[in-house]
């Protein structure tokens, strides 16, 4: 199965958002335990916000997200 869902993760600086979602995908693709041993593949685009953020960056990342799924699209 492929969900095709983005996952967002936000929170507060030095909580470990990025340690724990780098653990779990590990996991994930190391295990892959059922239902995820079906799954074709997991991709990580990362963004690491500060308040200088700005919106053309943030309009990047997402576009780069979807350029992926429609080459992952075309090719299954």
């Amino acid at each position: 199965f492929d969900a095709c869902l983005p996952l967002v993760i936000v929170g507060p600086a030095g909580v470990s958002k990025t340690l724990g979602f780098t653990l779990a995908m590990w996991n994930l693709m190391q295990k892959r335990p059922p239902p995820f041993d079906q799954m074709a593949e997991a991709r990580v685009i990362r963004l690491q916000c500060t308040r200088e953020t700005t919106d053309r960056e943030l309009r990047a990342v997402y576009a780069s997200a979807r350029k992926l799924q429609e080459q992952f699209d075309q090719s299954s």
